[in-house]
């Protein structure tokens, strides 16, 4: 596939989050259920002894590939896209009819690959979404919400996954606290656990790769203390209007929208992360990032000490 989308890939922004998903990742309950232990759901953030973390939106990008700028998860598609749609969505019924009853990842991708075509992309492309990116119950299976999310990759339309997918790893981070909390029985989540464990392995190094997965026991000992953690992972940023845009929408407090799930974003508990002073973290008003596209002026400062105007789609702070 890749050759021959290869260029549709890099103008919707997925092309770095596909390669990012061939990388086979080791399995690591503990790490996973170490920070659980330490997660607020009123605030989305780690609350160790020492500090307060989070993944953010940053993280996300970088370790996952997922794009921050574009259309969002829930937009509607024009005429052309949905009639593609109800394309993908018959051939989704068809698998009744099938032996396997059910479009599991398998009968997916032998009844699609090698068609050939636009339906193959966007078959491929669903696989992808609901394998690695919005997986829901039951397993193996492919959902019919990321169907408008495919179609409007597969024309090359940039999508802010990076919300969408944050959105959903807070959303069942919190719901995994809550029956921790209160021994409630069992509940099956389906966010892209991998990235917490990337996340993990970066910010505290003592939890990086190893030949056997970490034990509980040494996760929490891990946890107790700073000073392996690392506040300021990636390079800074340039005053180019695009990473300019980044740097807003990752330290702006918000409201992720996702598929079926919206929740609150709070980088300034963590401003440290982004290399800013850390202030008493407060009350704020959350802002709805479906905002993110509207075209705000920002004023930034040039090296001859007079003001530059900012015409790109950014956010004010």
């Amino acid at each position: 596939m890749l050759p021959r989308h290869d260029s549709t890939w890099q103008r919707s922004g997925i092309l770095d989050s596909i390669k990012a998903l061939t990388r086979k990742i080791q399995r690591d309950p503990a790490t996973i259920l170490g920070l659980v232990e330490s997660w607020c759901a009123n605030t989305n953030t780690f609350v160790f002894e020492w500090g307060e973390s989070t993944i953010t939106l940053e993280d996300v990008l970088i370790l996952g590939g997922f794009f921050v700028l574009g259309e969002f998860v829930t937009a509607p598609l024009n005429e052309e896209m949905g009639e593609i749609e109800k394309t993908i969505v018959k051939e989704h019924r068809g698998f009744n009819k099938m032996k396997s009853k059910k479009p599991n990842h398998g009968a997916w991708l032998n009844h699609f690959m090698g068609t050939g075509g636009e339906l193959e992309h966007v078959a491929f492309l669903s696989l992808r979404l609901s394998r690695y990116v919005f997986p829901t119950h039951p397993v193996d299976t492919i959902g019919r919400n990321v169907f408008s999310i495919a179609v409007r990759l597969a024309k090359g339309t940039r999508i802010a996954l990076c919300l969408a997918v944050l959105a959903s790893l807070y959303r069942d981070l919190g719901l995994m606290k809550r029956n921790m909390d209160t021994d409630a029985p069992n509940s099956v989540v389906w966010p892209p656990f991998q990235l917490l464990q990337k996340w993990a392995r970066k910010r505290f190094p003592p939890m990086g790769p190893k030949s056997e997965p970490n034990t509980l026991s040494y996760v929490r000992r891990t946890l107790k203390t700073k000073k392996g953690f690392h506040w300021m992972l990636y390079k800074k940023m340039s005053m180019e209007d695009e990473q300019l845009h980044l740097l807003v929408i990752y330290v702006r407090a918000s409201k992720l929208v996702g598929l079926n799930c919206s929740e609150s974003y709070c980088p300034y508990r963590v401003a440290i992360q982004f290399g800013f002073d850390q202030d008493l973290p407060g009350d704020v008003s959350y802002n709805d990032c479906e905002r993110t596209n509207e075209e705000i002026n920002i004023n930034v400062a040039c090296k001859k000490g007079q003001m530059k105007r900012s015409t790109s789609t950014c956010l004010t702070l």
